[in-house]
């Protein structure tokens, strides 16, 4: 008893005469809620460990310390984007393609055709695919959105058979068009369209940029030929296809007067590597997604392709290259700098 009460008499004595800093800073001098760096180059802003909700989730990576008040530790935490926050409010897990598989009932909700008007009232022709990545906006392909001259003027949303009269088409509000796009040259291919209203029976697929996107399993998902030059397909097919490096992808599309500058970063590619599935036409527009835990995300936009599951993979528009430009359309509020403050901490 007598040497642990010495003890801690000079266990007193030394910390009152070496008081230990309140404050511990790193290299870079930070304060709450200031701007910061992370490992990877991608901004953030310094928060308490344990309010910072992606560092939290993200539990394998190390954060990237800030500061040190006493014990407690700031970290940099990572700023979500707009698309991750709206990704994080609606989506929820719930219950054409060459030599494609049927899909089940719902298996895509975000899921659309784009339809253009007949000769017969209420009679539509689809064209082409897209996806719902809000409630009432849809990201296709930009050369889907002009057929002939003409503008869609419809989508049948969530996946169902084309012939399919449970719901109606839900009518296009807007067609906004990628504003580097040129209809005779495949850059840019990527156009978002606001809906009227929200279609029934549909849920939004995610979109984002923290993906790994090379060989990665993805599925393309489309209403297209089942053959080259046949018919569509009134039941919605997918196919399993892998990302592959675009560099690796050059040697089928070198010399194509659409592709002066070769593929960029901007594209995808993918290819069945097993059974030769494939996008055909028709799918334009579709989406090629991943799953992350049980989101979908759409990583891709169905662009081009040399004929159909050809030995040439099947090229998409990169999503993650352009939400500098969707973001501020579809979710202006999570833009407002109060409101992404206020976002930081988002429950995961």
């Amino acid at each position: 008893m007598l040497k642990i009460t010495v003890f801690v008499l000079i266990w007193a004595a030394v910390e009152a005469k070496v008081a230990l800093p309140k404050r511990i800073t790193f290299p870079e001098d930070h304060t709450f809620d200031s701007n910061c760096t992370l490992s990877n180059g991608q901004q953030g802003v310094c928060r308490r460990y344990m309010d910072c909700g992606t560092a939290v989730a993200e539990r394998n990576e190390k954060p990237k310390t800030c500061y040190f008040e006493g014990a407690e530790q700031f970290v940099c935490c990572r700023v979500p984007r707009p698309s991750e926050l709206a990704c994080s409010q609606y989506y929820f897990p719930r219950k054409e393609v060459i030599n494609g598989l049927m899909t089940a009932p719902n298996e895509f909700p975000y899921m659309v055709a784009l339809g253009w008007n007949t000769t017969k009232p209420n009679v539509y022709e689809y064209k082409c695919g897209g996806a719902l990545i809000s409630y009432d906006w849809v990201v296709t392909a930009a050369h889907c959105t002009s057929v002939g001259g003409q503008e869609p003027t419809v989508v049948l949303a969530g996946g169902v058979e084309l012939t399919s009269t449970i719901f109606p088409p839900t009518p296009i509000e807007n067609i906004i068009l990628h504003p580097k796009y040129e209809p005779k040259i495949s850059y840019h291919d990527i156009a978002i369209i606001k809906l009227t209203e929200v279609p029934h029976e549909t849920e939004p697929a995610c979109i984002g940029d923290h993906l790994p996107l090379i060989s990665q399993n993805a599925t393309a998902v489309g209403y297209g030929h089942t053959v080259f030059g046949g018919k569509p397909s009134d039941q919605l097919l997918k196919a399993y296809l892998q990302t592959i490096e675009t560099v690796l992808c050059q040697f089928f599309f070198t010399d194509q007067d659409a592709l002066p500058n070769g593929l960029l970063d901007t594209h995808l590619c993918a290819k069945d590597l097993q059974f030769n599935r494939d996008t055909c036409q028709g799918d334009s527009g579709g989406p090629l997604v991943l799953k992350e835990k049980a989101e979908s995300f759409v990583i891709g936009v169905t662009s081009f392709g040399l004929g159909c599951a050809t030995d040439a993979p099947g090229i998409y528009t990169n999503v993650a290259k352009y939400l500098d430009w969707i973001e501020p359309i579809l979710w202006p509020h999570f833009i407002r700098k109060n409101e992404v403050k206020r976002s930081y901490l988002w429950s995961l």
